[in-house]
């Protein structure tokens, strides 16, 4: 019986394959809870709330290259019976709050300044979880079935390629 050893361009072709399955499964995955999440938000309970901390941060993207990514931060208060909760997350998709465009986040800001009253959807199982916003636009729907497609094709294709080496 005789042990083959593998050429070590196959070895590293196998690591980067594998690699990029454990990107495809996470990336399908990401996605796949956004949704789930987006099917439970449907039967969350509505309440009214407060902004207590509206602000607009800035983040360099680009390493000093004068490119800021904008992202609408905020924190809220609600009740739930006789109990006060905090939160900070306004909706599904982050980057529905993000743009390297300001004005399009201040457009935004402008629905949730400080001591504005909101709605709040938050988990009848679990109060503490709680946003603003549980609407996603048709794009970002898409957005999401794609990155679906996009892990699924990455693991497909990556394993394709790991059983034509082996």
């Amino acid at each position: 019986m005789s042990i083959e050893i593998m050429d070590e361009d196959i070895v590293i072709s196998i690591i980067f394959l594998i690699i990029f399955i454990i990107l495809g499964i996470v990336v399908a995955v990401d996605a796949i809870l956004k949704l789930r999440l987006l099917g439970r938000v449907k039967n969350w309970i509505s309440t009214t709330g407060k902004i207590t901390d509206s602000k607009i941060i800035a983040s360099d993207v680009r390493g000093g290259i004068l490119a800021f990514r904008h992202r609408l931060e905020l924190c809220y208060e609600y009740w739930v019976n006789e109990d006060k909760y905090t939160g900070n997350r306004i909706g599904i998709i982050k980057t529905k709050y993000e743009s390297l465009i300001r004005d399009r986040v201040e457009e935004i800001e402008k629905k949730y300044v400080n001591n504005a009253s909101v709605n709040i959807f938050y988990d009848p199982d679990n109060h503490e979880q709680a946003l603003l916003d549980r609407e996603i636009t048709s794009y970002q729907y898409l957005k999401l079935i794609l990155q679906i497609l996009f892990g699924i094709t990455l693991v497909l294709v990556s394993s394709f390629f790991i059983f034509s080496l082996v």
